[in-house]
């Protein structure tokens, strides 16, 4: 354990002999002078000398694991060693019976892995469940091991991708299985106890975009919330990026795709429910998560009459910082939506909104629950509805939240009057009653009755007759010209 502050305060006593002994902290180094480290010790422990350098891997589970390039040959960035020295110390020092701590230490085990070609520097990206694991990339093997004793306990199949899986640089244990991703374009899923493949996603053929033909992981991806974040991309691309890659979201307990967005969107790093990662397609750094939402409903501002049935309307948008104002999209929409506002890809035909629920509440407190709508891909919605009673409604519109956006409400209010009165259509004066008779004022003088109609047996015998002189004349006026 080393103390920088101590180096630091050794280093102003020596600059300055006076302060030495007083027993205050100074911060006074020269500028060009060299110090001796070492006085930052605040304990030390050595290991045994096993003939070569060690470098520390990883430490879990109460275990310091380290390893080596070749025995015997300079191998400052641990390419391909063909002797692999690995060596594990115990990760917790107990105190002596007299406080101090002690100033050596053992190892638990030491193996030459002569049966692994690959680079040491990837070693064990995980201690988990007792495990740790190293890639042979001439086989294309994993190797299994037990942390405690150094024993082999599993090897893999080989990989049954193309040959570019001997690039499979990322390995990573959780959840009782190690996660593993290449340049093959597989992601894969092992058992960590046993070896054995438990699942197997392939991001599936590039054509000629890439010489892999597929798309190749190589730097990094990310578990969380039984998740694994996947990115698409490559240790020396040209320069034109070739096109296609993504980060893929996948469930760890199964390998199904639960979302992909577009991107070279490496090394994402979560925290707090949001996931961060720079874009190499477009030097941007995006942050995925949820975003908060805002709603409104609008109902008529005047009095509608009962029995009337009424539109009641409103819009339900994002507020996110990066789309602020924009229309909520579902979530099985929501990647092409980000690739659209974003990405400069094109709108989405047909996106879905969200579902809006809408409730209603009379002044006794009554609850009526008027529908759920889904908003469209503008952000509005609308609904009918036909208030059963008169009074004044408080209508609320509430949006539960989603996977992609949390929750919102809004209110407003609508009034109900009386249903109009029937109209009432003129009809005939009733007859009077015959029992009755009626009765006269003195200063108003009766007017006459209206005429009877006449019946149509009269006009027809007017009609005949009519009929019988224009004959007659004819007859006459005919007699006249023969004569």
């Amino acid at each position: 354990m080393w103390n920088s502050t101590r180096a630091l305060e050794m280093a102003g006593a020596i600059n300055n002999p006076a302060l030495t002994g007083t027993g205050i902290q100074v911060f006074n180094p020269t500028l060009g002078r060299t110090y001796d480290g070492s006085r930052g010790y605040e304990w030390n422990v050595s290991v045994p000398n096993l003939g070569y350098r060690l470098n520390i891997q990883m430490v879990g589970e109460g275990v310091i694991l380290a390893t080596t390039g070749s025995v015997g040959s300079p191998q400052d960035f641990g390419v391909y060693p063909m002797i692999y020295p690995q060596v594990a110390f115990p990760a917790t020092l107990n105190k002596l019976p007299n406080g101090s701590y002690p100033d050596s230490i053992n190892y638990l085990w030491a193996y030459n892995r002569t049966n692994i070609y690959g680079m040491f520097e990837r070693l064990s990206r995980n201690i988990a469940d007792g495990v740790y694991v190293q890639f042979d990339e001439a086989t294309m093997r994993f190797h299994g091991y037990d942390v405690k004793t150094g024993a082999e306990i599993w090897v893999t199949d080989p990989l049954n991708g193309s040959d570019f899986g001997q690039f499979t640089r990322d390995y990573h244990i959780a959840y009782g299985r190690l996660y593993t991703a290449g340049f093959d374009g597989h992601v894969r899923a092992f058992d960590v106890k046993t070896g054995k493949l438990v699942w197997d996603y392939y991001f599936g053929s590039s054509g000629f975009e890439t010489p892999y033909g597929t798309w190749p992981v190589y730097n990094g991806f990310t578990i969380a919330d039984h998740k694994i974040y996947v990115a698409n991309d490559e240790h020396s691309p040209d320069a034109t990026l070739w096109r296609g890659g993504k980060l893929v979201c996948l469930d760890a307990d199964t390998g199904k795709m639960l979302w992909n967005i577009s991107g070279w969107l490496r090394i994402p790093a979560i925290a707090d429910g949001y996931l961060t990662a720079c874009n190499a397609y477009d030097n941007q750094i995006y942050t995925i998560g949820k975003g908060p939402t805002a709603i409104t409903v609008s109902a008529p501002q005047t009095v509608i009459s009962k029995g009337t049935s009424v539109l009641i309307t409103g819009t339900i948008t994002d507020q996110s910082p990066a789309q602020k104002g924009t229309p909520c999209i579902s979530d099985e929409d929501m990647a092409a939506w980000m690739e659209y506002l974003h990405m400069g890809k094109p709108i989405p035909a047909n996106a879905k909104g969200v579902p809006v629920t809408l409730t209603a509440v009379d002044e006794s407190g009554k609850s009526y629950t008027i529908g759920t709508v889904t908003s469209d891909m503008g952000g509005s919605y609308g609904i009918i509805w036909t208030p059963p009673e008169e009074g004044k409604y408080m209508i609320m519109a509430t949006f539960a939240g989603s996977k992609s956006y949390g929750s919102s409400y809004a209110t407003t209010y609508l009034g109900v009057g009386p249903a109009p009165s029937p109209s009432v259509s003129p009809s005939a004066s009733p007859s009077a009653s015959p029992s009755a008779s009626p009765s006269v004022s003195p200063s108003v003088t009766p007017s006459q009755p209206p005429a009877e109609a006449a019946p149509i047996e009269l006009y027809a015998a007017i009609a005949a007759v009519v009929i019988i002189v224009v004959i007659a004349v004819a007859a006459v006026l005919l007699k006249r010209r023969t004569r």
